[in-house]
């Protein structure tokens, strides 16, 4: 009997350490992912100071540099937090839909973005296809249904693998002169970025596209973020195709 209650005593020891040192690592792997997310904020800070002019900010007007990163700062850091929590959501439920479909949202918001798609990449047939989308119409969803060329800026990314960024849907060298500008133009887009979705080890699983109804520029640190972005994503959405 005695043994028994001294057994019964070491397994509750047990489990409490056990709680204990889960709690203390999963507080320490929060901590680490908030800092890790503030220095990303703050190199996408630099990144735009890099590309702002000299005209827009003088050296010597220090309030105005700590108010720009600042707010980049407070862009960034919810945007990846978000990120975060798709993550935790998706390795909760297993809901394919909703991990596209939130990815799509976020990547809009992060943009400023008036439309967007994921295309997944169907190693097979060697396409990328759309599999969620907002705001676009019949004509331009049956276009872009499939892309497998590079007369698109998401088929060029595809193709060569890195961020494609169309300023101007009338006069980039992608556009000019073939189908898809038509379309485009018609679905009210003028600019579009166009992101891969790459795996660590170098597999394409899916394209992220934001587009504009004006000409624009996405700035560099914003660039900069949907990559971060597609890295961080890219595992969940191959693993949400299994």
């Amino acid at each position: 009997m005695l043994e028994t209650q001294q057994d019964s005593r070491r397994l509750r020891h047990l489990v409490r350490e056990t709680c204990r040192v889960q709690s203390t690592l999963m507080a320490a792997s929060q901590e680490l992912v908030r800092q890790s997310t503030r220095l990303i904020a703050s190199s996408l800070s630099v990144v735009a100071r890099s590309e702002t002019t000299q005209a827009a900010f003088p050296s010597d007007n220090l309030s105005r540099i700590v108010a720009a990163h600042h707010e980049i700062v407070a862009e960034v850091v919810p945007t990846l937090g978000q990120i975060s929590d798709i993550r935790r959501q998706f390795m909760h439920h297993r809901d394919r839909d909703t991990l596209i479909n939130d990815i799509l949202h976020t990547t809009m918001r992060a943009t400023s973005a008036d439309l967007g798609n994921i295309q997944l990449f169907d190693s097979g047939k060697g396409v990328l296809q759309i599999v969620a989308q907002q705001g676009f119409s019949a004509e331009f969803l049956d276009f872009f249904g499939e892309v497998r060329g590079d007369e698109s800026a998401c088929g060029v990314a595809m193709c060569g693998l890195k961020q494609v960024i169309v300023e101007d849907v009338v006069t980039h060298p992608i556009f000019v002169g073939q189908p898809a500008q038509d379309i485009l133009l018609r679905a009210g887009v003028r600019a579009v970025q166009s992101t891969p979705l790459i795996t660590r080890s170098g597999e394409l699983v899916g394209m992220l596209s934001t587009h504009f109804r004006a000409r624009h520029r996405v700035p560099a640190y914003r660039l900069r973020l949907l990559e971060i972005m597609g890295r961080q994503v890219a595992a969940l959405v191959r693993d949400s195709r299994r």
